[in-house]
């Protein structure tokens, strides 16, 4: 038997920042994912897992998304003893969830150290200082975030994995024998490197599968529950237990996906051609990566056809403080990507420089996305008279550059906002946050001009 604790996300929609902690027989306890968002304080992340990190044998991460590890690098460096649990994520999610927490921290209205009771951070191992802050006066700290450094320390000590390879993992110091647990990573589509876990201790078998997607897309490929398409693969059939979240169960009509990008295209490129400019405010670096590249992709199409000027005169803007970054990791993570998607690429590297043969164009050479990640360069890509497309950090537009360019926007009729994820009801206090405004926006006016600010509001989920 085991037992499951949900710390964060569960049966709270206004949050969906996600953490859980499995407990196993022999006093295993494993935590998956440690998320946040911005409904959540620093006291918040403190209270979920103060009671359970001297208890922790292991870390699982699923996704490179704030939702599921934008507190990682916080709580290495505010949580007593958590920087010393050994973590285990695939190499995209320790490489892109690096660039996830230095966005956060890192741009202005971003996630800052926040401020916390002073009970919450005591603790045995603290110093003679620690105890003299303990005793003072004020009832609160105020936390620094973690520096660059600091996150890169955090991540580089995370234990990369592949996929479909059992691994024995080595336990926290404080923890009791690991012994017979094995995990192994499967694919879960919808981000790279994204992760179902199998989590296997004596007889039992545990499958932990949230926010999978099992749709192909045009650069990330679906979740591995199939082989040959038809069959449940070995390792996940047949589970003691399957985790999963209800998330989206509520749909009664899902679009295609050669639908919904159609329709994204189409409403770009009409936006563009009447001179607008379109803002997709999205994430850091998970499914920005597949935005962009189906953006370039058509750019790349259509740049010469007869619609060429409409294409030719726009520019595709990839705005966050890790753009950069994420788009050089994903040209090293060639095995993590769509299996078209990779053999083309491959064939392109391997014939480049070759006499006689006919270029290949490589999907992955990014020709039409400008990365930028300075306030100055988005502001100065918004000041062009020309139309542009603008992929911004963040989704909820709470922070990131994704509310300032929706100010600077939103007074032109012929602008246009994409929302390519649904939005959270509420935030902390009761607030709705920007995203879910205009989330609302679009449902009350089934995506009609606002009457407050000309730009229009269309939802892509």
């Amino acid at each position: 038997m085991f037992t499951l604790i949900p710390l964060l996300g569960a049966r709270t929609p206004s949050s969906p920042a996600a953490s859980t902690l499995l407990e196993l027989d022999g006093g295993i306890r494993i935590l998956v994912d440690i998320g946040w968002d911005a409904s959540l304080s620093s006291h918040q992340i403190i209270a979920a897992l103060e009671k359970h990190v001297s208890t922790l044998s292991i870390i699982l991460l699923t996704h490179p998304t704030i939702d599921h590890l934008g507190a990682y690098a916080w709580c290495c460096k505010h949580v007593p003893l958590f920087r010393h649990v050994p973590c285990y994520a695939t190499v995209p999610v320790v490489d892109l969830g690096r660039g996830v927490c230095l966005d956060v921290h890192g741009c202005p209205g971003g996630v800052s150290g926040g401020t916390v009771p002073t009970s919450s951070v005591a603790s045995a191992d603290a110093s003679a200082d620690d105890d003299h802050i303990a005793e003072s006066r004020s009832p609160h700290i105020l936390l620094e975030p973690p520096s660059p450094d600091e996150i890169a320390a955090c991540f580089n000590a995370i234990h990369p994995l592949k996929y479909s390879q059992p691994h024995q993992p080595i336990a926290a110091s404080f923890s009791p024998s690991v012994g017979g647990l094995t995990i192994t990573a499967y694919g879960a589509g919808h981000t790279l490197g994204g992760t179902i876990w199998h989590i296997q201790h004596g007889l039992e078998s545990i499958v932990y599968a949230t926010d999978w997607s099992q749709a192909r897309e045009s650069l990330y490929p679906g979740a591995a529950w199939l082989t040959n398409g038809s069959e449940i693969i070995e390792p996940l059939r047949r589970p003691t237990a399957l985790v999963c979240s209800s998330k989206g169960v509520e749909k009664t009509e899902v679009l295609s996906r050669k639908k919904r990008d159609d329709t994204l295209l189409s409403l770009v490129r009409e936006t563009i051609a009447q001179g607008g400019k379109v803002l997709i405010p999205t994430d850091s670096s998970a499914r920005v990566l597949e935005l962009a590249f189906l953006l370039n992709q058509t750019w790349r199409e259509n740049v010469d056809g007869p619609h060429s000027s409409t294409y030719r005169h726009c520019r595709i803007y990839m705005a966050s403080r890790s753009a950069t970054t994420s788009v050089r990791y994903l040209n090293s993570m060639l095995e993590w990507v769509d299996e078209t998607v990779r053999q083309e690429a491959e064939a392109a590297m391997s014939s480049k420089g070759k006499k006689g043969d006919q270029a290949t164009v490589n999907p992955l050479e990014w020709d039409f996305v400008r990365q930028i990640e300075r306030q100055s360069q988005v502001q100065k890509a918004l000041n062009r008279r020309r139309p542009c497309v603008m992929l911004a950090s963040d989704q909820d537009m709470e922070w990131g550059f994704s509310k300032e360019v929706f100010e600077s926007m939103a007074r032109d009729p012929r602008n246009l906002v994409l929302l390519s994820e649904r939005q959270p009801e509420v935030r902390s206090g009761g607030r709705k946050g920007l995203g879910r405004q205009l989330w609302e926006l679009f449902n009350n006016s089934d995506g009609q001009t606002s009457s407050q600010s000309g730009a229009k509001v269309v939802g892509m989920d």
